[in-house]
């Protein structure tokens, strides 16, 4: 297979080189308490770290009291997170991925249900989506919140971050500044580019040996605006598309199928202004990225639900074995988890925010002997749990009535909205099966009355096989 060598190749991200393009994005995991992130949080981005990719940006970290979006929201302002930031670098900078942060403000954007506390946002224009109504910030709460910029900043510096991503997306409090439809004020940050580029300043100034960026909505007529009044003060941008006030518009956020893959593609010309271009959204092929790179589009990529999914695939990349990545099917379960307030998962990956309680695969078999498994039925259950068990180094038979497998996923995948989803869970499952792994024999019986053939005595472990 030809080697993606766009999508390998180092970047430099102003003072911080990534080893390469391949980037987890900020993304909320709820593996939070009290504000805090804990040891499951630190494990689930130390394997994805030790999967290979060159960047993890941290989620959301609120920059203040009034910018937490849910209960599960790290608090950046606290003095104690400093040495959360120094446990989740242990994990992560050993493996030479470079470990940036995001700094975050909703503004009028808050999920929690009422009773809330007090909403706020550049002026009092309500929120569609969440129902909210806030009071506009006054000039000198304005200013108190640039200097939490800037606070926050001090401490990822202070505990040894590489880089800070300033999000001004999806609507969130930046945009709502810069977006001349939802900022009515008339003192100095009536400017669309003054509170954005303030806050840009305090965040360079608290973390002068820094990577600093920010983030965008590609699909934004307000981003495009403000990119070239900004670009001057950040090493790289990063763009997502989707709006976080309309429920039409946030699926644009973490799209799921049929939304055309690599969706920000296609919008990156404008803000291809001189530096870095980090492209975001339903990016969850490497050939695909690859190609992206090269093509100028963008300058690395964002492979966010395909790392849940695969936190090995930057290896497997480096390593010729792109057959053998098990790709994200877009079924969005990691973002269900995320609404429904528990901790992140994913339907292809058992071990996604589990990494401290379950094994990695092929660590839970039997030592000195081979067990013989056998699965009824092969839909995605079933194949979940065959998987596992060949992974082990067992011996797994699959009895089957069709011919092929999948079950319910070749029924909905009929749906067209549902076809890629149904496409790719199969695919992966034909690939974690492959005979040609000398792992797993399959026995499928094809008619209710037909005993299944005498299956072979179980074959003895290889030596060099973990079982």
């Amino acid at each position: 297979m030809e080697a993606l060598d766009h999508l390998l190749a180092p970047l430099e991200l102003g003072p911080a080189t990534l080893p390469c393009r391949i980037v987890s994005t900020s993304h909320q995991t709820t593996l939070v308490e009290d504000h805090l992130p804990t040891e499951d949080f630190v494990a689930y981005q130390g394997a994805r770290a030790a999967g290979g990719a060159g960047l993890i940006v941290m989620e959301a970290v609120a920059v203040a009291p009034s910018g937490l979006l849910t209960a599960h929201t790290l608090a950046g302002y606290f003095d104690s997170t400093a040495g959360g930031y120094r446990r989740i670098a242990a994990a992560v900078q050993p493996h030479g991925t470079k470990l940036f942060v995001q700094l975050f403000h909703g503004g009028r954007e808050v999920i929690s249900s009422a009773p809330r506390a007090e909403v706020v946002s550049a002026s009092a224009r309500p929120s569609q989506r969440f129902q909210t109504e806030p009071r506009g910030l006054r000039t000198d709460e304005v200013e108190e919140l640039v200097a939490s910029y800037g606070r926050c900043a001090a401490i990822a510096a202070e505990a040894g971050l590489d880089g800070i991503e300033v999000t001004g997306a999806h609507g969130y409090l930046l945009e709502q500044f810069f977006d001349s439809e939802l900022n009515e004020r008339d003192d100095r940050y009536g400017d669309p580019a003054a509170f954005v580029t303030e806050v840009l300043g305090a965040v360079r100034a608290a973390a002068p040996g820094l990577a600093v960026g920010l983030r965008l909505s590609a699909d934004s007529p307000a981003a495009r605006a403000i990119a070239p009044r900004v670009v001057g003060l950040i090493d790289f941008v990063h763009l997502a598309i989707g709006h976080s006030a309309t429920f039409a518009r946030s699926t644009g956020i973490a799209p799921p199928p049929p939304t055309p893959r690599n969706a920000a593609a296609e919008l990156t010309g404008p803000f291809r202004l001189g530096v870095p271009v980090l492209a975001t959204t339903r990016i969850v092929d490497p050939a695909e990225a690859d190609a992206l790179i090269a093509s100028g589009a963008a300058d690395a990529v964002g492979m966010t639900r395909a790392l849940i999914t695969d936190p090995d695939l930057p290896r497997k990349v480096r390593a010729g074995r792109v057959d053998s990545v098990v790709r994200c099917i877009g079924c969005n379960a990691c973002i269900a988890h995320y609404h429904a307030g528990t901790p992140i998962r994913c339907s292809q990956n058992p071990r996604a925010g589990r990494e401290l309680t379950l094994p990695g695969p092929g660590e839970s078999g039997s030592v000195g002997t081979t067990r013989r498994v056998v699965v009824v039925g092969a839909g995605p259950a079933g194949l979940a749990a065959a998987a596992e068990a060949g992974a082990a180094g067992e011996e797994v038979v699959v009895l089957e009535r069709a011919e092929a497998i999948g079950g319910q996923a070749r029924l909905f995948g009929a749906a067209p909205g549902h076809e890629e989803t149904a496409r790719t869970l199969v695919a992966n499952y034909e690939m974690l099966l492959d005979r040609e792994n000398d792992k797993l024999a399959f026995e499928f019986v094809t008619d209710r009355d037909k005993k299944p053939k005498a299956l072979p005595p179980p074959k003895k472990p290889k030596a060099e096989e973990s079982v």
